[in-house]
């Protein structure tokens, strides 16, 4: 949300600078290129005149833009009203032109043989020229405001489910982690307290960095590291059994948190690390911007053709933190079970 804000603020302080830098150039424009049909009144009568009707052109604009247009257009869409407000300005713009004409001394012949009335279309003109812009840059605006407001409410309910789906990890992850002390409680082991430290550690993290939109790559190995080594207090040789080739990321990425958990917690849960035939493999690396990561193991016999909520889980957190920028392929060979992600990293580094 903070992002928004600066975002808004950004555009609307941009959108005043190009009004600025708009009006100052036509001002400019006005006082070079009319100088030379008054060359006989004061310099500061001219810049006077001048400026009125740069103020009134203003006024025309302005009134249109912010009241107008969004009063009988944009919001009541009542255009026999908005039309006789129109009207009403180029009326202004006409006499305002007409008066400066009457009162001016040393006014171009070339000028009054014209005619009051040519006076006052030539102005009324001017008007509907400015009128006509400030109708159309109010509705680009709008357009564009309308279009990036959309965005941002289909952000924010992207957002949302995605802290809705990272909140179903959260139990997931605390019933895997509490089904390993319970074993290793049953059996009264002397790694119970250190399991304990270590779940503690990791639930520190899963509590501090699961509200947040992004984490920094190496903190969700380290938690994937740690996650290994509590699971490995309860198996006997865990070395022969866990084969881990994890390629620490040389850059500061960033990635959307508890992502790469929930495979280890899978391979974890649907294998029989007991049986000295059982293994787990763990891939990870990055290439570029590109993660490759896949984790293999063993299937137990008692296990379920389903994935489990934890899968069904990260495939939709994927979906909606890296829509069109991953590729995750489950599968089964024989008696090894395999999921492999590959996802586009951001260039956004992280940042406290």
């Amino acid at each position: 949300m903070c992002y928004l804000w600066k975002l808004y603020v950004f555009s609307r302080v941009l959108k005043v600078f190009i009004h600025i830098i708009f009006w100052s150039l036509f001002t400019t424009f006005i006082l070079y290129s009319q100088r030379v049909f008054y060359p006989d009144i004061s310099i500061w009568i001219y810049i006077g005149v001048q400026l009125f009707l740069v103020i009134a052109t203003v006024f025309i604009f302005y009134l249109n833009y912010a009241v107008f247009v969004p009063h009988y257009i944009l919001n009541n869409k009542r255009w026999g009203r908005y039309l006789l407000a129109a009207l009403g300005l180029i009326l202004f713009s006409g006499f305002c032109s007409f008066i400066i004409s009457a009162i001016l001394p040393n006014t171009p012949n070339e000028i009054k043989k014209n005619g009051s009335f040519e006076i006052f279309i030539s102005g009324g003109i001017t008007g509907t020229f400015f009128l006509l812009i400030s109708t159309g840059s109010r509705l680009i605006s709008q357009y564009f405001s309308e279009r990036q407001r959309r965005i941002e409410l289909k952000n924010i309910a992207k957002q949302a489910e995605l802290e809705a789906y990272k909140a179903k990890m959260n139990p997931h992850f605390l019933y895997n982690a509490f089904n390993t002390l319970y074993a290793l409680a049953k059996t009264r082991s002397n790694l119970t307290a250190p399991a304990i430290l270590q779940l503690s550690k990791m639930m520190r993290y899963v509590a501090y960095y699961s509200d947040v939109s992004s984490v920094p790559l190496n903190k969700e190995v380290e938690l994937v590291r740690s996650y290994i080594a509590f699971q490995k207090l309860r198996i006997t040789n865990p070395e022969d059994k866990i084969v881990i080739r994890i390629m620490e990321p040389v850059a500061d990425f960033v990635i959307s948190p508890l992502v790469l958990l929930p495979f280890i917690e899978n391979a974890f849960k649907h294998s029989n690390l007991l049986n000295p035939e059982s293994s787990i493999q763990v891939n990870f690396e990055v290439k570029e911007n590109t993660v490759y990561y896949t984790v293999s193991n063993t299937i137990a016999e008692n296990y379920s053709a389903e994935h489990g909520i934890g899968l069904k889980t990260l495939k939709r957190i994927l979906e909606l933190a890296y829509e069109g920028q991953h590729e995750l392929n489950i599968w089964k060979d024989q008696s090894v079970h395999y999921a492999e992600l590959i996802f586009e990293l951001n260039d956004k580094k992280y940042s406290n």
